[in-house]
């Protein structure tokens, strides 16, 4: 965590070990989506994203973003992401879901 904290900032340490993990994910969405909105701008023809204006294209990559990272460091860290998933979240599994035949 120091580490963590070291590069994104200090957390509130009131919260629980997966709370501030869940912190640092956030920090690390913001500072990094913008570029990535940019360049998915031009990806999406043909695609679900296809037709969404600008901003909702960004709300969706920074909330997958932030779900990914925040299920990265989670299990990364031993911890169990049901115990951390909001309900935007299992919305977002249910938009990248699929079923192999």
């Amino acid at each position: 965590m120091k580490r963590l904290e070291h590069i994104y900032g200090e957390t509130d340490v009131e919260k629980s070990f997966g709370g501030r993990l869940l912190e640092i994910a956030e920090r690390v969405t913001n500072d990094c989506y913008e570029e990535a909105a940019e360049d998915l701008l031009y990806l999406t023809d043909g695609s679900f994203l296809d037709g969404l204006d600008e901003y909702s294209l960004k709300v969706r990559l920074r909330e997958t973003r932030q779900a990914s990272i925040s299920y990265t460091l989670l299990t990364r860290c031993g911890l169990e992401t049901r115990d951390y998933a909001s309900a935007r979240e299992s919305t977002l599994n249910a938009h990248y879901t699929y079923r192999r035949n």
